[in-house]
């Protein structure tokens, strides 16, 4: 499906048209005028395209319809049919998207906003200020005893003792052989 921007002026194609006797030779003589065009906007009922132009005959079967801001309002599915007599049926799905959307996804020239304020729908800045400064004031850190207990279960019994810990590395760093010590605890 192709996506059209919401409330613009646009040229689409449809085709191609094909005799209704044979299906395979292309209808390029038909008047297509602006009642034939249907528009079902977002599954709502059809109703005939805004723009008052009529069709025109584009290349071997394929037309060109001029659509107008009205008939490319409503976001979402537009389906475009037309039935004229001596050719087969022939439709279109397209998908209305806001201006934002199509210009940053088609065009280029824009970007979709995915920022804090458009996730939140204000400015979340405070919001999220005041949920860290909330996770902070209720955080209930460790006491040292829990500390020490968790470092020996960690550890090993006998390796940590509490306050003599610096002097443990000390010695494990003094064990190491003079060419592997680069700095001195």
């Amino acid at each position: 499906m192709m996506l059209l921007k919401q409330s613009a002026a646009i040229d689409v194609i449809v085709g191609p048209f094909l005799d209704e006797t044979d299906g395979k030779t292309p209808e390029t003589g038909l008047t297509i005028s602006q009642a034939d065009v249907r528009l079902f906007k977002n599954g709502g009922v059809d109703n005939q395209k805004n723009d008052a132009s009529a069709a025109t005959h584009y290349n071997n079967g394929y037309y060109k319809i001029d659509l107008d801001a009205t008939d490319t309002g409503t976001l979402g599915r537009l389906l475009i049919t037309i039935s004229e007599g001596g050719a087969l049926p022939v439709w279109r799905e397209f998908v209305v998207v806001p201006a934002n959307v199509y210009d940053s996804l088609v065009g280029g020239s824009d970007a979709l906003e995915v920022d804090a304020t458009l996730i939140e729908g204000v400015d979340a800045t405070d919001q999220i200020n005041a949920e860290c400064d909330t996770a902070l004031a209720d955080y209930d850190g460790p006491t040292q005893a829990e500390m020490d207990t968790a470092l020996t279960e960690i550890k090993g019994a006998g390796w940590y003792a509490g306050s003599d810990t610096l002097e443990k590395i000390r010695e494990a760093v003094a064990n190491v052989p003079a060419q592997r010590q680069t700095q001195e605890i």
